[in-house]
């Protein structure tokens, strides 16, 4: 069976990583992650577009905040083991989650932590969630992406995701519902 590469995208904080978690610990696939959020350019870099109203504050909703080149390859390497492991017939998930994996174009080729720069008061409202929802529109009408409602419960949005898995996979894959988040 073929590695299928699932991407996982939503807007930042909305529960991308703890859903691929969960989708690992049920034990149905072979899964890899790639997270976006170990592939941000470090705070300091010149690559980071500033925001000049923020007190320069890094730009974390951009494509440039991203080391793309690493993340590729952090993928390409996740790829490579799952085609490695485990019998030829056993389904195997490469999950690559991020707010933005499904808008740069490299990445169709395969919790963020503010610890030491806290996020600036007016952040969220004026620049995460504008981006999100311009990323978002860049991805209406794509018939290879299926949208979730981010308002269901964790539990139900899992139970969506294994009823695709299912039907992507065929056969009888299903997920286990008992899984911790």
């Amino acid at each position: 069976m073929p590695v299928y590469v699932i991407g996982v995208s939503g807007a930042t904080c909305s529960g991308k990583t703890q859903m691929c978690r969960k989708l690992m610990a049920s034990g149905k696939y072979q899964c890899r992650l790639v997270s976006m959020d170990d592939h941000y350019w470090l705070y300091n870099s010149d690559k980071h577009i500033r925001l000049p109203e923020f007190d320069n504050y890094a730009n974390y909703e951009t494509l440039a905040s991203v080391n793309w080149e690493a993340f590729c390859k952090a993928a390409e390497r996740a790829k490579a083991e799952l085609e490695a492991c485990g019998p030829p017939d056993e389904a195997k998930l490469l999950l690559l989650e991020g707010i933005l994996v499904l808008n740069e174009a490299s990445a169709d080729r395969l919790e963020r932590v503010y610890e030491d720069d806290p996020v600036p008061d007016g952040y969220d409202t004026a620049v995460t969630w504008p981006m999100y929802a311009e990323h978002c529109a860049a991805l209406a009408g794509r018939t290879d992406v299926t949208f979730l409602n981010g308002t269901e419960s964790l539990e139900t949005l899992y139970a969506q995701l294994c009823g695709l898995l299912d039907r992507l996979l065929g056969g009888d894959r299903r997920c286990l519902t008992s899984v911790p988040v």
